[in-house]
């Protein structure tokens, strides 16, 4: 009977080992799962952060562009209204050339007039 009892406490021996064995393993496996899920949820909770901020550099360059479209448009307007400006400045410099000239000339006839009373009225002049 001893015999038996040591027999059967050698298999209960082993069958605990075996399952302290199993329960080890699932343990590991299980941690290895939890470690993997982990992993996994910080991927992708980084790859939505990443997501988030290339959202926010679309927004602000899409700022910019339109900043920039709005500055162009300006800048075209400036343009056109130097170009506006250079093409009466150089309308009213004409006309004041035109001015001066007629003045000028109009000097020029009255003093040339003048010349000619004033020599008429004291005679012919010795050369």
């Amino acid at each position: 009977m001893e015999a038996r009892t040591t027999t059967w406490l050698r298999i209960a021996v082993v069958q605990q080992v075996l399952l302290v064995g199993l329960l080890a393993s699932a343990y590991l496996s299980l941690d290895a799962k939890i470690a993997a899920s982990h992993a996994q949820d910080d991927a992708k909770v980084q790859t939505l952060e990443q997501g988030t901020r290339l959202d926010a550099h679309e927004v602000r360059l899409e700022a910019l562009e339109f900043g920039r479209i709005k500055h162009d448009a300006r800048l075209e307007v400036l343009e056109r209204g130097t170009a506006s400006h250079a093409h009466e400045t150089r309308e009213t410099i004409r006309q004041l050339s035109v001015a001066v000239a007629d003045t000028q000339s109009s000097q020029s006839r009255q003093s040339c007039a003048e010349g000619r009373r004033v020599r008429g009225s004291r005679g012919p002049q010795p050369h």
